[in-house]
């Protein structure tokens, strides 16, 4: 088969691939118009503020490093992602001036890296790059293949540089996450374009059975892919749909992926979405800003796929446990108001994990208020940021990291309530590679209670064995999300001052000698960022610190009340509190208030870990190991919750069938939602 037969071969397969996956070109549109001008004249990356950055044919840094976002810039340009538009509008008008654009970038690359018979990727071009460039390649000549400007030399030129890529992927395919997918896909999909070449059939199957393992092993029972990143979730769920449509259409690829196991990954990305549409940055995912134009693209995706599978388009429950991933998606309801929050306890299992287990956050009132920073890159200017335990909603011992190990995390639920339960024990650590160095052992166990439509309470204890002279210093942290904040030591609170969303944040029990603090574009040690284009250039944000300085007793308790609200004022309440005794033997219960300025009160009262009962204590006697209670202005018992317990009294009157129940020692108790 010579160039011209192989590249016609090539088209009508990218037809037939089009007719099950969708096109892949564009529709022409003013966008892409615009986009197309841009690359002629050389303009490869549009930043968001919307300056471009232009590259010099005549000598290609095609490590883009004196670009405005190297790292980012690198993929568009070895990922060649102007050839869409310009492909778009050659298709749509016929123009010569497309496909010439086109060819500059191609000959420009192929005269800066010839395709030798012993190829191999060059520096910041490997895993990601070369093989993502073989599929634009493939689908540019498929709809160029009529072009003067495609003459046959050069389409054979590019046939070669295809299958030196392809030789050297074919021997060094990545073992695991979500790359491992992208280097099936490749395979499979390279072997069904390019038929007619000797070595097309081996990678298809290898390809097939790279893509069966990789949806057998690294979607995990819960739904969610290995690496518990939101943001590469996304990224495999963006493959794994077309390769689900593939062998329902072609059954004879052997494709083997199974209709529920797309339908639990829908289910995490949704899970994993804020009610206005935007990502969540937990562990290496971009971080979004806290207020966009509100989209349904992820909830409008996984309905269509379910229409398409024959699957009831229901919606899932509002509070997503995925046990297998370890981490927690709550919901009230699915408008874009709702409130929601996060509990992450993630095990590592891939390059992309942080270490940020039991770290919380936020979104109310059309904002997210308590945010993860995300993924970021390093350069001179930032170092990187936001991938350490201290840069997250949780809590550290001396600013160092948590280890690799794993997380028990138990989530219960009642009418009203969602309860998340974390216990961390893996000690810290004083260097970034997880688990290196001198540590000290250390656990956090932590408890977020969420009172439906009101307010979260944050119940931490930590434990140390610390020696004289190595005694810790214990850090809880909070970011908040870009925009003012007001902090008061004093009264040890926080409130936000946003157009539209905010948060009070009080901490009524902290340990002794703690210190607060709000930082906000702090460099040494870096503290109050967030990323911005993959942390190219970061933005400040205030962060608060409450830290106690060679903290003494082994054990410790801290309470916190996230108090979210919609105007410019929160309303006007006080929180109190005692927390239960540094010594453990003790059993003393802990108690919180919040009181109203009309008379009205929350009280929760309990006990360390919620291990206990809490016997006759703070005016209860109840066999339960955590009681929240609502009075009203009269002091009367107006509802509240019980936890593990089987009868409740308050100030001698029973109160039992007055309070929503849940058990949560209770082994029949649903792993998942």
């Amino acid at each position: 088969m010579n160039t011209r037969e192989l590249v016609d071969s090539l088209y009508v397969v990218n037809r037939r691939l089009a007719s099950v996956l969708g096109d892949g070109t564009s529709e022409w549109s003013a966008d892409l118009q615009d986009q197309a001008e841009h690359a002629i004249a050389g303009d490869v990356y549009r930043s968001p503020s919307g300056v471009w950055t232009r590259i010099n044919f005549d000598g290609v840094d095609w490590n883009a490093n004196d670009t405005v976002n190297p790292a980012h810039i690198i993929m568009v340009l070895r990922r060649f992602h102007m050839l869409g538009p310009l492909v778009a509008g050659y298709r749509a008008t016929g123009h010569e001036r497309y496909a010439q654009a086109a060819r500059r970038y191609i000959d420009a690359f192929l005269r800066d890296h010839p395709p030798v018979d012993d190829w191999s990727p060059v520096p910041g071009d490997g895993e990601t790059q070369y093989d993502v460039r073989v599929g634009a390649w493939l689908e540019a000549l498929g709809q160029l293949r009529l072009s003067a400007t495609f003459d046959e030399d050069f389409m054979a030129l590019m046939i070669r540089a295809v299958l030196a890529n392809m030789r050297y992927l074919s021997n060094h395919v990545f073992p695991d996450r979500n790359i491992r997918f992208l280097h099936g896909e490749v395979l499979l999909l390279t072997g069904l374009r390019l038929a007619g070449l000797p070595e097309a059939a081996a990678w298809l199957d290898q390809g097939r059975g790279i893509l069966n393992d990789a949806v057998r092993r690294q979607v995990l029972a819960d739904g969610a892919h290995m690496e518990a990143t939101p943001g590469y979730h996304g990224c495999v769920l963006y493959s794994i749909r077309p390769l689900w449509r593939l062998a329902r259409a072609f059954p004879e690829l052997g494709l083997q992926v199974p209709t529920e196991r797309v339908a639990a990954m829908d289910d995490y990305q949704l899970a994993a979405t804020r009610p206005d549409g935007g990502g969540i940055s937990l562990h290496d995912s971009g971080y979004v800003p806290a207020v966009i134009q509100p989209n349904s693209s992820v909830l409008d995706a996984r309905s269509a796929f379910r229409r398409e599978a024959g699957l009831p388009d229901r919606l899932p429950k509002t509070c997503a446990w995925f046990p297998h991933a370890s981490q927690v998606f709550i919901r009230e309801d699915w408008t874009a108001s709702s409130p929601y929050l996060t509990f992450d306890a993630a095990t590592r299992r891939s390059y992309h994990w942080q270490p940020c287990r039991n770290s919380i956050t936020l979104f109310a009132h059309g904002r997210a208020l308590l945010v993860d920073p995300g993924y970021t890159f390093e350069t001179a200017e930032f170092p990187r940021y936001g991938h350490r335990t201290a840069h997250h909603n949780t809590v550290n011992f001396n600013g160092w990291d948590q280890s690799q190990s794993q997380v028990a995390l138990r989530v219960s639920e009642a009418a009203g309530y969602t309860m998340v339960e974390g216990l961390y024990g893996g000690g810290y650590w004083p260097w970034a590679n997880h688990s290196h160095g001198s540590g000290a052992f250390g656990e956090h166990h932590r408890t977020l209670l969420w009172i439906h439509r009101r307010f979260g309470v944050v119940l931490d204890h930590i434990h140390h064995t610390c020696v004289e002279g190595r005694k810790p210093t214990i850090e809880s942290c909070w970011q908040f999300s870009e925009g003012p904040a007001e902090c008061d030591v004093v009264t040890r609170q926080v409130v936000t001052r946003h157009a539209q969303g905010n948060l009070l944040m009080t901490f009524p029990v902290v340990l002794a000698g703690t210190t607060m603090a709000l930082y906000e574009g702090e460099r040494n040690p870096m503290r109050g960022w967030l990323p911005v284009e993959w942390g190219r250039t970061c933005n400040p944000a205030p962060m608060v610190r409450l830290a106690a300085h060679a903290y003494d007793p082994w054990h410790g308790d801290m309470a916190s009340f996230l108090i979210p609200f919609a105007g410019s004022q929160p309303a006007a309440v006080v929180t109190s509190g005692t927390g239960p005794d540094a010594i453990n033997d003790a059993r003393r219960a802990g108690c919180l208030r919040l009181d109203s300025a009309i008379g009205e009160s929350d009280r929760i009262v309990w006990t360390r870990r919620l291990g206990h009962a809490i016997n006759r204590q703070h005016g209860l006697s109840t066999d339960a190991s955590l009681v929240h209670l609502r009075l009203d202005a009269s002091g009367a018992v107006a509802g509240g919750l019980m936890v593990d317990g089987t009868y409740c009294a308050f100030e001698g009157k029973d109160i039992t069938a007055r309070l929503t129940g849940v058990d949560r020692l209770d082994a029949s108790h649903p792993q998942s939602t």
